[in-house]
């Protein structure tokens, strides 16, 4: 068979459970490491939650972490957050369907972003 693009995310659970940045960084060079051996690797980190269960700087680390670890491992990092914005940006769309996951709406505009090109642009960086 042939190699594919293996997506991972990950953060806001590392973030909500306050798990130490400079662990959760290393265990995700690990996670990265391993799928490397099997196919390309896309890091992304997840869409922004309700700052009632992480606060905006927390996510912002959390995100800059899982980028260096990205860079760092010579794969390709995807900042969805960007797509929905804020919390309250995407609830405010009608993009949320809970404190943390996006609904149908939400998924579909962030499926639409990686399709729009954005999974060629990766595959000429791996």
């Amino acid at each position: 068979g042939g190699r594919g693009i293996m997506a991972m995310a990950g953060e806001i659970n590392d973030a909500s459970a306050a798990t130490n940045l400079t662990s959760y960084k290393a265990n995700l060079k690990s996670l990265i490491a391993v799928a490397k051996a099997v196919g390309s690797v896309l890091v992304m980190n997840g869409n922004q939650v309700d700052t009632a269960l992480v606060a905006q700087a927390t996510a912002v680390q959390y995100r800059d972490a899982a980028r260096a670890a990205a860079l760092e491992s010579g794969v390709a990092f995807w900042d969805s957050a960007a797509v929905l914005g804020t919390y309250a940006v995407a609830n405010a769309a009608g993009d949320m369907f809970d404190q943390t996951h996006p609904n149908v709406q939400g998924q579909g505009k962030l499926a639409a972003a990686l399709d729009s090109g954005y999974f060629a642009q990766i595959e000429a960086r791996l």
